[in-house]
């Protein structure tokens, strides 16, 4: 009989050792899985709140009163050119970029013609412009005079650009006819000869 009790206290034991085993096995893995996620956890917590003050901390950008004036045009435009060869549609786009310091235009936007301009305050607090043309060059441009309603820039004296031989926009004058209405005047120099493209746009968004 004692035998028999022997033999039960050993399976009895193998048995504990058995669960034992397991539930550590049990604890091993998830301890694994735990602490990556957990560590995770803390991370995305940490890109939250330095985010929050981050965001808390950013002030909105504010520029020359002819650039604020420029803000008008924010959104969409569609608009219409002829240059000799029938009224042609152009979609252009006003957006902020740069954390609010320049202004992007893009002219005939989605298509073989586009063509950016971007508006900024230089570090006398002048509004200039750097037109990236189809034409292949970048005429940088100073405003020379400013009404309520009106922008008009002219050829930069440091711009990149060939006066007398090379063909390049020369000077734009914007003017604002209320909210929904914009007309741009551009003078382009070729061959010493100036000449003007209008275009005349209606907002759409």
């Amino acid at each position: 009989m004692s035998g028999f009790r022997r033999f039960v206290r050993l399976v009895l034991r193998a048995q504990s050792l058995c669960r034992n085993k397991t539930e550590t096995n049990h604890y091993l893995f998830m301890k694994n899985i735990q602490q990556p996620l957990i560590r995770a956890l803390i991370s995305l917590l940490l890109i939250g709140a330095a985010c929050q003050l981050l965001a808390q901390d950013a002030k909105p950008t504010s520029g020359s009163k002819a650039f604020e004036q420029l803000k008008k045009l924010l959104g969409k435009w569609e608009g219409t050119i002829d240059v000799g060869q029938g009224p042609m549609k152009c979609q252009t786009r006003y957006k902020l970029t740069a954390g609010g310091s320049a202004i992007m235009e893009t002219c005939f936007e989605g298509s073989p013609m586009e063509m950016i301009t971007i508006y900024h305050d230089n570090k006398e607090g002048e509004l200039t412009l750097t037109h990236y043309c189809m034409l292949g060059n970048q005429p940088k441009m100073v405003l020379k005079s400013a009404k309520q309603n009106e922008l008009k820039f002219a050829l930069s004296e440091d711009a990149d650009i060939k006066v007398s031989n090379e063909t390049h926009m020369n000077a734009v004058t914007i003017k604002l006819d209320g909210q929904n209405k914009m007309t741009q005047l551009w003078t382009k120099f070729e061959e010493g000869e100036a000449a003007n493209v209008e275009l005349n746009y209606q907002r759409t968004e």
